[in-house]
């Protein structure tokens, strides 16, 4: 569903219905075009853009595909690759036209957000020492689409930016990098450590760990975790400390706490460097054993939801909150939910993703007396 916002729009260039379908890294659009208004316009492209839901003032639209219009007649369509926005958030689509000089004839955002089935980091992010080797140690790394899904190859990359990362395209230097492998959908890695050398000592301010994906286009960043400066702190600690240290817990802002059952362990061995990193200086001198440092709590900021680990962003009534998510637990989550059978939950597997908690009504079988019992436990 969609709605037309007639701030930018004089006249109509395009009209309902119009809209979109991802297919894998594939999307496919379609739209009816006025061909008299749109016959004044020189070098008319349609693009598919993403806008955060909550957004902050360094957030700006991101887009997954554009394509030049060329019309037969007033029906339009193309199949197009899709850069999707790296996440778990909930982002706002558009179809925007603009012109052959980049300006905006007519902007028309979907009125439902949508969120991207993508390879994600879930639950807790640890920083500690362990033998004598400083560890950034992620909860889980799981791949929430359908079983039959298996994964590009996924790498950990620990990257320093200019400005925090929020989902679109970046530069910056890549400090260390980590191949995990290949993995099915429903699947994940826990307790995936990632280890780091004895130059973190001389890291400065703007790390992010980005979760990369191998795909046709190249690696694409599919989830993302920004580090604080008091992280930044403790990681110069632990790389020259020869003392173990208390774990220091960081949640990311954007990540929603879940906690399934592990199903198997990765630990990386370090690799060789990659030529944007510097060669290691010499260990500063041994320092006295640090004070106990105390885990750190999440804080909620403004328009965020927070109690105890987890945190989240109200996207609608029940779309967004702590519970069992319907995109992304396996079948034995669901089914820990009371009400919820093997064979319901299977249902609910495979007629991903889902854009409402209503939309489970499609199941055959799930009424709305039902699914308005199951509500509560449930989440996006």
């Amino acid at each position: 569903m969609s709605q037309l916002d007639g701030r930018l729009t004089t006249p109509a260039f395009f009209m309902e219905p119009f809209g979109y379908r991802f297919v894998g890294d594939q999307v496919e659009l379609h739209a009816n075009f006025d061909t008299q208004a749109l016959s004044s316009v020189s070098g008319a492209t349609l693009l598919l853009a993403a806008s955060p839901k909550y957004p902050t003032n360094d957030n700006p639209p991101i887009i997954i595909a554009q394509s030049p219009v060329a019309l037969d007649d007033n029906r339009w369509q193309a199949s197009l690759t899709a850069s999707a926005p790296a996440g778990k958030q909930a982002w706002v689509l558009a179809f925007e036209l603009r012109d052959g000089e980049g300006k905006v004839l007519q902007h028309s955002p979907f009125i439902n957000a949508q969120r991207f089935l993508q390879p994600s980091i879930y639950g807790e992010t640890r920083l500690y020492r362990e033998q004598g080797v400083a560890c950034l140690e992620l909860g889980e790394v799981r791949n929430p689409r359908e079983a039959s899904n298996l994964s590009g190859s996924l790498s950990l990359e620990l990257w320093r930016l200019p400005t925090s990362y929020h989902g679109g395209g970046f530069e910056g230097q890549l400090m260390i990098q980590r191949s995990l492998g290949r993995i099915a959908g429903q699947q994940q890695w826990s307790n995936v450590k990632l280890l780091l050398d004895e130059s973190a000592e001389e890291w400065k301010d703007g790390l992010c760990l980005m979760l990369r994906e191998w795909t046709p286009m190249g690696y694409v960043t599919r989830d993302y975790l920004n580090l604080t400066a008091a992280e930044h702190e403790q990681i110069q600690e632990l790389a020259v400390s020869e003392h173990q240290i208390p774990a220091i817990t960081a949640v990311p802002e954007h990540r929603v706490d879940v906690a399934p059952e592990p199903r198997k362990d990765a630990v990386l061995e370090p690799a060789a460097k990659p030529k944007a990193v510097a060669e290691p200086k010499a260990v500063a001198e041994q320092k006295a054993a640090e004070p106990e440092v105390k885990a750190k709590k999440p804080v909620a900021s403004k328009g965020k939801a927070a109690s105890g680990k987890l945190e989240a962003k109200p996207v609608d009534i029940n779309v967004e909150g702590i519970g069992c998510s319907i995109n992304s637990a396996a079948e034995k989550e669901l089914t820990k939910v009371k009400g919820i059978s093997p064979k319901l939950a299977k249902e609910i597997i495979s007629k991903r993703p889902y854009t409402t908690i209503d939309d489970l009504l499609v199941i055959r079988g799930l009424g709305k007396k039902s699914l308005d019992k199951l509500r509560p436990a449930l989440c996006l």
